[in-house]
């Protein structure tokens, strides 16, 4: 974010895995939207700002 001279109010981090990316997008206080492909139920310890199943619904988050 620093080279790219933006700030957490202007990333969303789209990821996989709600134990690396969920975790590292909140620490650094980014917006995170989870790649949820296979439906998985999510557990009350991880709310995502965004869920999605098909990575053509990214567009639609704007």
């Amino acid at each position: 974010m620093q080279e790219l001279e933006v700030g957490p109010d202007e990333v969303l981090y789209i990821g996989d895995s709600l134990t690396d990316d969920y975790e590292g997008a909140t620490r650094s206080g980014i917006d995170f939207c989870y790649y949820n492909r296979r439906g998985a139920v999510l557990s009350d310890h991880h709310r995502p700002d965004y869920t999605i199943r098909d990575l053509l619904e990214i567009k639609d988050l704007a």
